[in-house]
């Protein structure tokens, strides 16, 4: 669950740092809530990607907040198979170290991978990066001796 720093620290300060619970978070965000000097009514605790406020009056709106930037995350995922041509096979994402199961149609092959690595890969999974690889080194001009011209 995200939280701003500032509450993040009231909540152990108020609490301790180990063992703290479920209900322990709801008294907290009851009492606090209605405190102006609070920093999620001062507006503090913003998500950036989404521009939702990531800080409600209650728990429930935080779970809220978190399941759809998870939503938001999957949905770019499946946007970037897309793009590549390649099929998500099953699972659910839960952060970016999540491994997601992917299979490529074009080289006929399934690879796991985590979804932070698939998001910023050129081309998507290895055999499609190997295969541009490839494809650029074959494409380089070649003199009759079969050296690299420049």
């Amino acid at each position: 669950m995200a939280l701003h720093k500032e509450i993040h620290k009231a909540f152990h300060k108020e609490f301790g740092i180990q063992q703290s619970t479920k209900e322990q978070f709801e008294r907290f965000v009851e009492k606090h809530s209605k405190n102006a000097d609070c920093a999620w009514n001062k507006g503090l605790a913003k998500e950036k990607s989404l521009g939702l406020e990531s800080i409600g009056k209650n728990l429930e709106e935080q779970m809220l907040a978190a399941r759809t930037i998870k939503e938001f995350e999957f949905e770019k995922i499946l946007e970037i198979a897309k793009k590549h041509g390649h099929e998500f096979l099953s699972g659910k994402y839960e952060n970016q170290n999540s491994l997601i199961p992917l299979y490529c149609p074009h080289h006929k092959k399934t690879q796991m991978l985590k979804s932070v690595q698939y998001k910023y890969n050129k081309h998507g999974l290895f055999c499609c990066g190997r295969a541009a690889s490839t494809n650029s080194v074959n494409k380089r001009k070649r003199d009759s001796e079969g050296k690299r011209s420049l």
